[in-house]
């Protein structure tokens, strides 16, 4: 009886324990911590920036293991919510007045949830490192841009590439301003694609990739696999007047896009963000692609998120022109600015509501993108590596 009765009162404490947990995270605010309860909403750090989170103790509600998917700070935003993270930059030459603060603060805003996409002010903070990158892209020399099924050039027209490789032997462009000779295309890449890395890829992923770039070979026994994710070289585009790219999926194990605005033209459009329907319409097109192909041409240009430039937004939404669209949500940015967009579903399946366009553009223009792979948590042995993972996960604490 006595054993009972205790039994009861924990019970009882319990669930009035849990309630108050409740009410306690419900007054916690993502920008501002809680007057009475710092354990549960304090600063965190992720991957050396800070960032304003709130932390439950006891687990996050949602089990879902989702690699893929963006980091557990930014899950949480909701759509429109904006939270602001610190970093530092070695690229930018202390002697530019302008750009010469060692920490930068960045805004990160969620535009849609489905699927989840992020708009990050001046992640290429500096001018000059935008010009620069674009100077050896110039000088090092574009290709014009195609893919394997636009043979004809119909689907990309007026659009050139390269690619800069933070470790390579190509001709490199140094700002001549700096004093120290330090600040080169390879070293505003090399920053580029690590904080794209630290911001917008998973905590996982993140350390994965964190690690595989350490001198330290006895930190190579902390976890068990490489080849969960890796970033490629830093892909620079220009657009003529004209220009344009119609409307694709990134895949091939590109799983996390972030793309950088050089000089602030954007045009990119996502005619299934914040689209309860796209939902419905990835479902059926898994199986399927001629069903997504047909609410494609029944939906697009009529939902959807634009992001858009100094071109401005009758550039394409100008009722007189044939490319006319009429989105749902248009988002403005400037240059250095850049967008994070993923491709796969946590069942590492290809997420059809990621397709996007880059439409056709009024002005020149110039944009980075980071693109990071994970042909390990895409492929048929996807269960196997995602089990491995989860143990890693658990061993590191993250």
């Amino acid at each position: 009886m006595m054993k009972c009765l205790t039994l009861l009162v924990a019970v009882i404490v319990h669930m009035i324990c849990s309630l108050y947990h409740y009410e306690e995270l419900i007054s916690c605010s993502a920008f501002a911590p809680c007057p009475n309860l710092q354990r549960r909403c304090n600063f965190g750090i992720v991957s050396s920036f800070i960032v304003m989170a709130v932390v439950d103790d006891d687990n996050n509600n949602d089990n879902t293991f989702h690699p893929l998917g963006p980091p557990t700070f930014l899950s949480n935003l909701k759509v429109c919510e904006t939270i602001t993270a610190t970093t530092s930059s070695s690229s930018t030459c202390r002697n530019h007045t302008s750009d010469s603060a060692v920490f930068h603060h960045k805004n990160i805003t969620r535009l849609s949830s489905s699927p989840d996409i992020f708009v990050i002010r001046n992640l290429i903070a500096s001018s000059t490192d935008r010009q620069i990158l674009i100077d050896t892209s110039i000088v090092n020399g574009m290709k014009n841009a195609g893919t394997k099924s636009s043979e004809d050039n119909t689907i990309r027209k007026h659009s050139y590439l390269t690619w800069i490789d933070p470790h390579g032997d190509d001709i490199d462009v140094i700002d001549e301003n700096c004093y120290d000779d330090t600040t080169t295309s390879k070293t505003i890449a090399r920053d580029t694609i690590i904080n794209s890395r630290r911001y917008f890829a998973h905590e996982m992923m993140n350390k994965q990739m964190e690690m595989v770039t350490q001198e330290d070979d006895t930190k190579q026994s902390t976890v068990v696999d490489y080849t969960y994710s890796y970033p490629e070289e830093l892909q620079i585009v220009k657009y003529d007047i004209g220009g344009k790219f119609d409307y694709h999926h990134d895949g091939y194990g590109r799983y996390l896009t972030v793309i950088s605005y050089l000089n602030g033209v954007a045009g990119t459009y996502f005619p299934f963000a914040n689209d309860d329907m796209g939902l419905l319409c990835k479902q059926q097109g898994e199986k399927n692609v001629s069903v997504i192909m047909d609410y494609m041409k029944q939906t697009v240009d009529k939902y959807g998120t634009l992001i858009v430039g100094k071109e401005g937004t009758h550039a394409y939404t100008d009722t007189e022109s044939e490319s006319s669209i009429t989105p749902r949500d248009i988002i403005e940015v400037q240059a250095g600015d850049a967008i994070a967009f993923y491709s796969y579903d946590s069942n590492g399946d290809v997420d059809q509501r990621s397709v996007h366009c880059s439409l056709t553009v009024p002005l020149e223009k110039w944009i980075s993108t980071c693109w990071f792979r994970s042909e390990a948590l895409t492929g048929p042995f996807r269960s196997m590596k995602i089990t491995r993972m989860e143990d890693d996960k658990r061993r590191l604490g993250i």
